[in-house]
């Protein structure tokens, strides 16, 4: 705050920071957000990997939120093995 001090009132707005993805997801199909023109993965490629972090995490919110996910990835099916490790190691 103090290098800005007197330049300028910035403020930063987190409206999504306190609530699960698959929330995040409904209240985008709710707004129409186009989905497919999104990017998460942290590979670039031509698709998303599926593997990864985030592409784990995207197609576990498309699934709770019961929205259809209109994202192609190289390995669709990986993400239920993660999530079914994880919840067994927690």
């Amino acid at each position: 705050k103090k290098a800005l001090d007197g330049l300028s009132d910035i403020k930063l707005y987190t409206p999504f920071i306190h609530i699960k993805k698959s929330d995040i997801v409904a209240e985008g199909a709710r707004l129409c957000v186009p989905f497919q023109d999104t990017w998460s993965c942290y590979k670039g490629g031509t698709f998303h990997c599926g593997r990864c972090g985030t592409c784990v995490e995207r197609r576990e919110a498309f699934y709770l939120a019961e929205i259809q996910d209109p994202t192609t990835y190289e390995d669709p099916d990986f993400w239920k093995n993660a999530v079914a490790n994880k919840e067994r190691t927690a």
